[in-house]
């Protein structure tokens, strides 16, 4: 694969890959994308692998390291290509992508994505981005919009998880509903007594010596005879 433009004898490529999070099979994906773009570039003869970007985040936001990190290796020059596995790993938000992909154009840094066999300096690639982006950015909000009903049901009908997480005072009977767990539970006069002796303790400084002074004498622990 070359990409049109000023002819090198070689060109520095940067690999960016992104997942959504670090569970088990996000990481897998993550070692798939970096393995398979390595693969390509080491079947392009004038490309050399410069450094790898890899981000554990959404595509909706901007807000990534490596991507930014990224984006300064190519403003100073130092890439010129990008490789990613596809338009979706590259960003979800239309705008950001759109935005960001003018600006490496601009000072020269080409962008190839490798499973739509595209490359950004082809005029109907900014056409098909639109189009992808929008449709990935749509998927996000649905999942969102689905999953925050789910829950907003899961209250209204009393079947949500919420109810039935352990909290002091309470424990789960056999059939995994909460219950009263009465050695728990403290009297008003226990709780009055905790409140006092932390009050006492934060009431202590010490001097130069060591010795032991109290602010007020309110919180003493000494009984005072009347």
């Amino acid at each position: 694969i070359i990409i049109p433009g000023v002819e090198k004898e070689k060109y520095c490529v940067g690999i960016y890959a992104r997942v959504s999070s670090t569970k088990v099979e996000q990481l897998r994906s993550m070692s798939n994308q970096v393995n398979g773009l390595i693969q390509v570039i080491n079947n392009n003869p004038k490309w050399v692998l410069t450094d790898v970007f890899m981000d554990y985040k959404s595509g909706m936001t901007t807000k990534r390291e490596e991507f930014n990190r990224m984006l300064d290796m190519c403003k100073a020059k130092q890439l010129d290509i990008i490789i990613t596995k596809s338009v979706s790993r590259f960003g979800r938000n239309t705008i950001d992508v759109l935005t960001t992909l003018q600006k490496l154009v601009d000072i020269g840094i080409r962008i190839y994505f490798e499973a739509e066999q595209m490359r950004s300096d082809n005029p109907s690639t900014r056409v098909y981005i639109t189009v992808a982006t929008a449709v990935a950015e749509g998927k996000v909000k649905e999942r969102h919009e689905n999953i925050t009903w789910a829950i907003r049901e899961q209250i209204r009908n009393g079947t949500s998880p919420l109810y039935t997480k352990p909290c002091y005072g309470y424990k789960k009977d056999d059939k995994g509903e909460l219950v009263i767990n009465h050695p728990a539970i403290i009297s008003a006069e226990q709780f009055e007594q905790v409140i006092q002796e932390i009050k006492r303790r934060s009431n202590v400084s010490y001097d130069e010596y060591g010795k032991e002074h109290r602010k007020d004498s309110k919180y003493s622990s000494k009984v005072k005879d009347h």
